[in-house]
């Protein structure tokens, strides 16, 4: 798991249990939810994360990293430029 994890390169260490649920972060519990049980991977599909700055998009991309990480899943963070 540690492998896994420092080839993804994720820029945070973040956890399911510090996302934000506030109202204005615009986060479901129960999508969220089916993205933490790993379904998205099994099926082989890509997440794209967009939102306005300062929404929480990085901490969300790893958290969900961590997560598959933690199943014994490679993944990988990338960051788009402008």
């Amino acid at each position: 798991m540690p492998r896994l994890r420092r080839q993804a390169k994720l820029r945070l260490a973040a956890s399911a249990s510090g996302l934000d649920w506030r109202p204005e972060q615009g986060l479901k519990r129960q999508q969220m939810g089916e993205l933490m049980t790993g379904g998205w991977y099994h099926r082989q599909k890509n997440i794209l994360i967009t939102g306005p700055a300062g929404s929480g998009k990085t901490y969300v991309a790893c958290a969900l990293g961590e997560q598959a990480s933690q199943q014994h899943v490679a993944v990988g963070y990338w960051r788009l430029p402008r």
